[in-house]
């Protein structure tokens, strides 16, 4: 079944993401928590398809490599069930 993600949910994403947003050279995100949320929920090949992006992308991103671009969060956390509250902490904790 289909997440409906409601306009507060994306307003506060927004937010998130401008508070926190940096240039890609000067830090890394810990994804710790959003690994062992996305090896109980689906496994990492599942989830990958799920999200419509490449193993090797997905793999990328959580090694540091890469960045999540603002609608793979929005699905991430859909298909998470990740509180907008906690997608700071998710998504962006150093």
């Amino acid at each position: 079944a289909g997440a409906i993600i409601s306009l507060e949910f994306l307003n506060c994403l927004s937010e998130v993401v401008l508070l926190h947003r940096i240039k890609p050279d000067t830090g890394y995100f810990d994804y710790t928590e959003l690994r062992t949320r996305i090896e109980q929920e689906y496994g990492y090949t599942r989830f990958a398809r799920l999200m419509a992006v490449s193993e090797n992308r997905l793999a990328a991103i959580l090694r540091g490599e890469g960045e999540f671009t603002q609608s793979e969060i929005i699905r991430a956390a859909a298909l998470l069930c990740i509180d907008p509250v906690q997608i700071s902490a998710v998504f962006f904790s150093r």
